[in-house]
């Protein structure tokens, strides 16, 4: 008896066939359009063929940790920037936020040197008024001491120009002289005409 082929089994294929995702991080310089690009059906020797879809995605999201402040790293939609952020940490942020954090920096930076400002001119300003307000006390105890050495020696000259010869027995021969009262370096004024020497002589 002749011998049967057996015959050979369908094989089943689900449908639609499977799809395989590989998703690849990029550099800035990839090629941003392959993102989402599909490639032709595989053909494996796997009995069924698949479909391998390969997504290209940015290296760095906003909030990743970088390492230069200032670096640039674009891909697609995504433009990212270096900077310390608020809490001191070094992340990639979005441009956008970047540039605002940025600006307020800025502004604070402003502001602060613009109070250094006041407050070192309100001290120069204090110091100047302080050193007029010295010259000035200066300046008046040196008129005091100039006026006072004028006085003095006003005082000293009739006593350095008193003739000798003048000479008054008592207050009644200078009233009757009219040089009474007599005062203390004056011609003819003598302590013994001065009785309560107080400087003038025969002033009653």
């Amino acid at each position: 008896m002749a011998a049967t082929a057996s015959p050979t089994p369908t094989l089943s294929c689900p449908s639609p066939a499977p799809t395989v995702t590989a998703t690849v991080k990029a550099s800035a310089s990839a090629d941003a359009a392959k993102a989402g690009s599909t490639a032709p059906a595989s053909t494996s020797s796997t009995p069924c063929p698949t479909t391998t879809k390969t997504v290209v995605v940015a290296l760095y999201a906003d909030g990743d940790s970088c390492t230069a402040v200032g670096g640039r790293y674009t891909f697609g939609s995504v433009d990212l920037t270096c900077i310390d952020n608020s809490d001191g940490k070094r992340v990639w942020m979005t441009k956008a936020a970047a540039d605002q954090l940025q600006a307020q920096r800025d502004a604070a930076a402003a502001e602060a040197k613009r109070q250094a400002d006041a407050a070192a001119q309100q001290a120069e300003a204090a110091r100047q008024a302080e050193a007029a307000r010295v010259a000035q006390q200066q300046a008046q105890q040196q008129a005091a001491q100039q006026q006072a050495a004028q006085q003095q020696a006003q005082q000293q000259a009739p006593q350095q120009q008193a003739p000798a010869s003048v000479y008054y027995a008592n207050c009644t021969a200078a009233r009757a002289a009219g040089a009474a009262p007599l005062y203390a370096g004056q011609p003819g004024y003598r302590s013994g005409l001065d009785a309560d020497h107080d400087g003038v002589a025969c002033e009653r």
